[in-house]
């Protein structure tokens, strides 16, 4: 039989020292605990940009023809104005435009609303030896937060993330030229 005179529970005070203690441990946490969120979503983005350079890259070679990258708002054609897809497909004609349904291998869902993607160029294109066609290109990846980073292709068509070269935490494309987000 329990005896009710030996019994404790928690006080009043007991409860309110340890609601503070947690409210200011959770004051200390979240604020880092968002940069980790939007250093993940940033890192999502670009790994997911990556696997497309790479994508398109095999499916030109495969092929024996060109294959473009671009950023888009629709399932048919390239427009960077608010992208929100990213669309690869074969360009055999060089319209720069999917001409059926059939030409498109992929389109990828870029679902993040914190997270802005432009392109330096309209559209990155593969060649069918798996070179780019044209330039290095840069793809910029930026959070609301001002985290970001950048995904260099170079004209062998080889994607690269950009890397913090002077150790300020912000990556640069070349030394000297940090990402500004």
């Amino acid at each position: 039989m329990i005896n009710l005179n030996q019994a404790r529970g928690v006080t009043l005070l007991e409860l309110l020292i340890t609601l503070a203690i947690a409210t200011a441990l959770m004051t200390a946490v979240v604020p880092g605990f968002s940069n980790v969120i939007a250093n993940t979503q940033v890192e999502t983005a670009t790994d997911k940009l990556i696997r497309a350079a790479f994508l398109a890259r095999t499916e030109s070679i495969k092929r024996g023809q060109r294959v473009i990258t671009c950023l888009s708002n629709t399932d048919t054609a390239c427009d960077s104005s608010s992208p929100a897809k990213l669309l690869i497909f074969a360009d055999p004609d060089r319209s720069g435009a999917p001409t059926s349904p059939a030409d498109i291998i992929r389109t990828l869902e870029l679902k993040e609303p914190a997270i802005t993607i432009t392109y330096n160029r309209p559209f990155l294109a593969y060649l069918p030896t798996g070179h780019a066609a044209g330039t290095n290109g840069t793809f910029t990846v930026c959070h609301t937060s001002g985290i970001g980073n950048m995904i260099i292709i170079s004209t062998l068509g080889r994607p690269r993330k950009a890397i913090d070269y002077d150790g300020d935490g912000i990556v640069e494309k070349t030394p000297g030229k940090p990402l500004n987000c």
